[in-house]
């Protein structure tokens, strides 16, 4: 699991040494929950009779008035206007 800058991994203690392998081999934190790091991850816990589940991704147009030329329905969010969305009613 991504947070950030860090990443969190909870495992079988089986699945443990293959984690390691995979963080080893992929040192920083943004290339370890991209396409193809995910295949070796996989590769590596499918002995155990594990794997991916799943992956979401999220993006952002590079320019804001590229987003515009969409047929998708865009708007900006300012700060006040997520909180909202994130609170607990």
């Amino acid at each position: 699991m991504s947070y950030g800058s860090c990443t969190v991994a909870s495992a079988d203690p089986a699945a443990l040494e293959a984690i390691r392998i995979y963080f080893k081999r992929f040192p920083r934190q943004a290339d370890r929950m991209e396409v193809p790091a995910l295949y070796t991850l996989n590769k590596l816990l499918k002995p155990m009779g594990y794997g991916v589940c799943f992956q979401s991704e999220y993006f952002l147009p590079l320019r804001f008035s590229e987003a515009k030329a969409s047929s998708f329905k865009t708007e900006l969010l300012v700060t006040e206007q997520l909180a909202e969305l994130n609170s607990s009613q």
